[in-house]
């Protein structure tokens, strides 16, 4: 029997019988079944060593038009998993070209400038003036000399 006269419970029998090494050769004919293929293999997350296997399939089919689905159980999946995994996951979102969390609503922009300003205008303090200082050459904003090329 070939890959595609199997149904998915088969396929899913047969990559968790597989050997790691060859367990791969099974990601393309279940992530082919879409949404029923994550469905399948999610359970797979909570087992170390499906769990990167199962991230793979989401990936794929992801990859071939369940981006949806599968951007939504990679996450879901990265909040309970060790770190190692979560690096997995997060490496398969890059790949589906979206972020880690989900984008939230951002805050309105303050209009700085604006701000600024009013603050300015109801806070008036005085301006300090330099002082002339004999050592260094400092001359004072309202001394006649101030402006006048030296020399």
């Amino acid at each position: 029997m070939t890959e595609r006269q199997l149904g998915l419970d088969d396929l899913v029998a047969a990559a968790r019988r597989s050997s790691p090494a060859n367990r791969i050769q099974w990601r393309d004919p279940i992530a082919a079944h879409g949404m029923a293929g994550i469905d399948a293999v999610a359970p797979w997350l909570a087992e170390p060593v499906l769990a990167a296997f199962a991230i793979r399939v989401f990936l794929r089919a992801g990859m071939e038009g369940h981006r949806d689905g599968a951007t939504a159980a990679l996450r879901r999946a990265r909040r309970t998993m060790s770190v190692v995994l979560r690096a997995d996951v997060d490496w398969a979102l890059r790949q589906l070209r979206v972020s880690a969390q989900p984008a939230t609503v951002a805050p309105a922009p303050v209009r700085v400038a604006a701000a600024r300003a009013a603050t300015l205008r109801n806070h008036r303090r005085p301006l300090r003036r330099p002082m002339r200082s004999p050592d260094r050459g400092f001359l004072a904003v309202g001394d006649p000399a101030f402006g006048r090329p030296s020399g």
